[in-house]
């Protein structure tokens, strides 16, 4: 599990976005890293 912290220019910078759809789509994706679930990864 991982801890993401939230900044205030984070916070406001989704806030301002004008696609509610897009940034619903990155709040998840966040939740899902905090989960630990990155994705498709591999190592370089």
């Amino acid at each position: 599990m991982y801890t993401i912290k939230r900044m205030s220019e984070f916070d406001e910078w989704i806030g301002s976005l004008r696609d509610r759809q897009t940034s619903l789509r990155l709040l998840r994706r966040l939740e899902k890293a905090q989960r630990g679930l990155l994705g498709d990864v591999a190592p370089v």
